[in-house]
């Protein structure tokens, strides 16, 4: 499933940019800070008229430079990103194994992160870090849930490094830790998280772009920042539960929930870890974060695929001959779902114009 997957996503990636239907934004931004440091010059983005590291920090992209000597560019972040995303199918695989005990209920649970429409799209989107911090989440709450410390570490660093605010869905993981009975890991989690994102969104992106984290902008009279936006709303609940029961917004939860079948409402500790960035995602004034397209709601599919799985082995506990119809269900629902509303070959959107599958030329 993992390589089918990676392939479809690779040559259809690959034909959206060769025919010219790729964006700027993000794709532009990120292959040409990556070239510039190849290079060894200022990552001055024209596209955002900004220095790297004053739009977002994404130290991950370091690693991309040795292959930006050897002539690689935005079909190789393309490649990487969608390799990497497949391998989150195997993280899941790897929880589900041992939540479950069942080799073949992981695979169809490892089936249902490959057949989400958000999982497909960001692949459509063409490359960002967000997309890039999922596998390695995955694989951190897997080696968090085995107590494989050493595991978890390198995995939480590689996803903090995609993006600043992957190390909030990070924090909340360390409070899980904390709370499931490892309580100095779990807190040196949550303190270590809470750290470089406080790092990152206040003193290096301020220091590279003179102004501060521009997405402060988003929450318009709601506040300029989380400690505002948070106060804004605690003391203005009546607004807060407008603003969360909007229609745009209850249509986003449709979409993000239905593909599993509510089910991550079963396990609220562990769909905690969507929370942050469902919270912006919902009190943003800014409407793309409320589309499935987009890398704003990776984090928020990083909680909620790993909440179906909890939310099923729960079940396993309390009522276990409903273990296989609560994973038919999910596959059922995702196979549904990737239909009506994903991107991929057998999607009813596949031949709407997403994709240029029909070259235009002029003789």
């Amino acid at each position: 499933m993992v390589v089918v997957w990676s392939v479809v996503f690779i040559v259809l990636g690959a034909i959206r940019h060769e025919r010219f239907a790729t964006f700027s934004f993000d794709l532009g931004i990120y292959d040409q800070a990556t070239w510039l440091m190849s290079r060894f010059h200022d990552p001055f983005v024209t596209v955002r008229g900004l220095e790297f590291f004053g739009h977002h920090v994404n130290p991950i992209l370091v690693l991309f430079v040795p292959f930006y000597w050897l002539g690689a560019g935005p079909l190789f972040l393309l490649s990487v990103q969608v390799v990497v995303q497949a391998s989150g199918a195997i993280a899941i695989f790897l929880l589900a194994r041992d939540r479950l005990h069942d080799r073949w209920l992981a695979v169809a649970l490892a089936a249902v992160l490959l057949l989400n429409p958000t999982y497909q799209w960001l692949t459509w989107e063409f490359f960002h870090p967000d997309a890039l911090a999922i596998a390695p989440l995955l694989f951190a709450y897997w080696a968090a849930r085995t107590e494989r410390w050493k595991w978890f570490l390198l995995f939480a660093v590689l996803a903090a490094a995609c993006k600043e605010d992957v190390a909030l869905a990070i924090a909340v993981m360390g409070v899980l830790i904390a709370f499931r009975g490892h309580r100095k890991i779990g807190l040196l989690t949550l303190g270590a998280s809470v750290a470089w994102y406080t790092i990152a969104t206040r003193v290096i992106i301020p220091w590279q772009n003179g102004i501060g984290p521009f997405y402060d902008s988003f929450f318009g009279d709601l506040g300029k920042n989380p400690v505002e936006v948070g106060a804004h709303l605690a003391t203005h609940p009546r607004e807060a539960v407008d603003l969360a029961t909007e229609h745009d917004r209850i249509s986003y939860y449709q979409m993000m929930f239905a593909p599993v079948a509510f089910l991550p409402l079963l396990a609220i500790p562990t769909l905690l870890i969507a929370g942050p960035m469902l919270a912006v995602n919902i009190f943003s004034s800014f409407p793309y974060t409320r589309d499935i397209r987009y890398h704003y709601s990776s984090l928020v599919l990083v909680g909620i695929i790993l909440a179906t799985v909890e939310a099923i082995a729960w079940v396993a506990v309390k009522r276990p001959g409903l273990v296989r119809f609560l994973v038919g269900l999910v596959v059922a629902t995702s196979l549904a779902a990737t239909v009506a509303w994903g991107p991929s070959p057998i999607s009813v959107k596949y031949h709407s114009g997403i994709w240029p599958l029909q070259s235009d030329r002029q003789t």
